[in-house]
């Protein structure tokens, strides 16, 4: 009778430990599920909406993880599981992430050109039309054109008229592309190993305003 209550004792005390265990494992996940945002976002994003949506998504993927590891026992983070439903718990946590770091990436590109001086208006051209600095650069520059030439006119004309003049070529600074400012660019191309064509187009602006 003796050995039947200890055994007894034995199995309770099992399946409270087994119950505890179940219950430990379930509420502390092997993986932290919580996404850490960046420190160097930009705050002043010329769309508000972005930084929204950014930090309520960073908060979605760790309570996603969380109700993944509490509800299957699913690690989305350590497990390649075989199950469809557990793969597609998984790929739509991988794709949250993924959508996260697209964001995020965004919002530390604008901090980054802010820093260099761009404006939001500047920084929305480039994000929405997924334009370089350098095409920025070009289009404010040459606007719809390939590159200007004689009889021209423009404030890209009198900025590399400025930039000619403040090295020491002779030329007005008038915004008219004339023979003097063709024969100045000549001279600008020819010292920098450039075909001379007389032109202002992209390479030759670029050296030029440096």
């Amino acid at each position: 009778m003796k050995r039947l209550l200890t055994l007894f004792v034995i199995i309770i005390l099992v399946v409270i430990a087994f119950f505890q265990y179940t219950n430990y494992r379930r509420f502390t996940p092997p993986s932290v599920y919580a996404y850490q945002t960046a420190d160097s976002l930009d705050l002043g994003f010329y769309d508000p909406a972005v930084l929204e949506t950014y930090f309520l998504k960073a908060e979605e993927v760790g309570s996603f993880g969380r109700y993944c590891w509490k509800t299957y026992g699913l690690d989305v983070l350590g497990d390649r599981p075989h199950n469809p439903n557990d793969q597609k718990l998984v790929q739509t946590y991988q794709q949250m992430r993924a959508h996260l770091r697209h964001l995020e990436a965004r919002l530390k590109r604008s901090s980054v050109l802010k820093k260099k001086g761009y404006d939001n208006a500047a920084i929305r051209i480039m994000d929405t039309e997924g334009l370089s600095e350098e095409a920025y650069t070009q289009r404010q520059f040459f606007g719809n054109k390939a590159y200007f030439q004689l009889n021209d006119s423009g404030t890209a004309i009198f900025e590399a008229q400025k930039k000619l003049k403040e090295q020491g070529y002779e030329l007005p600074v008038d915004g008219y592309f004339e023979r003097l400012t063709e024969a100045a660019i000549k001279q600008f191309q020819t010292a920098n190993n450039i075909y001379p064509t007389g032109r202002l187009d992209d390479l030759t602006a670029r050296l030029l305003m440096k």
